[in-house]
């Protein structure tokens, strides 16, 4: 039922008004819709996926937002950390802080988002030992990657000078800006995260995420 579901909502998402109706649709899913990824990949079995990540202390900064201390002392709680001290704690995020010989009780705000991040990444190579259809792509090779491999190589859809140019015009702004931040222009920030992050984020990164994060350059990198 929930095949035919999920089936269903994708093809009313696709739809189109247009007379020359696009032969391909890709589908971005929020990050936290790697937890169920095998509902998404079940429903289309052939059809390949690709899982972005990025580097771990930089993931975490773009979390933490710059308020690290204000998350150590507890008094804001990231996005990553809504599930901080609930009872219900999804499958993965649980296998990853026990395989580290830790009780989720025990984790402070930095060490569950951690701990939470690592669990989307460890539902995506999961899902790639179970379907080899994936993709383990590293932020640091967006966006050229796309239209240079990605895309012929990997969805096999052919792309036109025209498809690479507004794909390099689209990649010179930020891709989750809205209201006034809207259009705006997209800029470097990997080396201020890793300038800026505090002793405990590197830490909670490095143990929750290190292992997991090598095992997807592995498979990235075997994919070159």
């Amino acid at each position: 039922l929930h095949r035919m579901l999920v089936q269903d909502v994708f093809y009313m998402m696709g739809r189109t008004t247009n007379k020359e109706r696009p032969q391909h649709v890709f589908y971005k899913i929020q990050s936290i819709g790697a937890m169920n990824i095998h509902a998404f990949t079940s429903s289309f079995p052939e059809v390949p996926w690709v899982y972005l990540y990025r580097d771990s202390v930089e993931v975490m900064q773009s979390h933490l937002g710059g308020r690290e201390n204000a998350v150590e002392t507890g008094s804001m709680t990231p996005v990553c950390a809504r599930n901080f001290g609930n009872r219900r704690q999804p499958p993965t995020t649980l296998q990853v802080i026990e395989e580290k010989g830790k009780h989720v009780d025990d984790l402070s705000k930095i060490e569950y988002c951690a701990a939470h991040l690592a669990g989307l990444s460890l539902s995506a190579l999961q899902e790639y030992d179970r379907s080899q259809q994936g993709r383990f792509v590293n932020y640091a090779q967006m966006p050229n990657i796309v239209w240079e491999d990605i895309f012929p190589n990997h969805f096999h859809v052919p792309v036109s000078e025209e498809a690479v140019d507004n794909m390099k015009q689209a990649a010179l702004f930020y891709s989750k800006g809205r209201g006034k931040q809207a259009n705006k222009e997209w800029e470097e920030d990997s080396t201020k995260k890793h300038q800026t992050a505090l002793p405990s984020v590197r830490s909670a990164a490095d143990l929750f995420l290190g292992d997991i994060y090598r095992a997807m350059e592995k498979l990235s990198n075997a994919k070159k």
